[in-house]
């Protein structure tokens, strides 16, 4: 369950990409290396928020979107009129690390009352509370 929901994938194409580092404005290259496989994937050449993962239609809207995403965690960063769109890679995986955890506890609730979903919401609290 958890590995198809701990990729970071293109809101346009799909496809798992590449690990963000550095700017949050992400643009999803044709040569982008897959941060699981190492190696190259067609990406779609879109843009989307690293954030949010909003779908975003250009470089520079992206960048707009970025400095005033309602996720974007660097409030006292305060750049060029909006929050800056640079994180750390150790900023980045805490931020992705709640997102999967935000998405895992959406797929565990999504279950059928019963005794699975109280055995996955046992092992969901054990491993991504957290992370909340």
């Amino acid at each position: 369950m958890q590995g198809d929901l701990s990729v970071n994938r293109c809101p346009h194409c799909g496809i798992g990409t590449f690990e963000i580092n550095g700017c949050m404005a992400v643009h999803c290259k044709a040569d982008a290396t897959h941060h699981y496989a190492r190696r190259s994937y067609p990406g779609c050449g879109k843009h989307f928020c690293g954030f949010c993962f909003e779908k975003i239609d250009s470089q520079k809207d992206c960048h707009q979107h970025v400095k005033r995403c309602p996720a974007n965690f660097n409030s006292n960063r305060l750049i060029f009129g909006g929050r800056d769109y640079f994180v750390s890679k150790d900023k980045h995986h805490q931020h992705w690390a709640r997102v999967i955890a935000q998405r895992m506890l959406r797929r565990v609730e999504s279950e059928p009352e019963g005794p699975l979903k109280v055995a996955l919401m046992k092992r969901f609290d054990a491993l991504y509370r957290k992370d909340l």
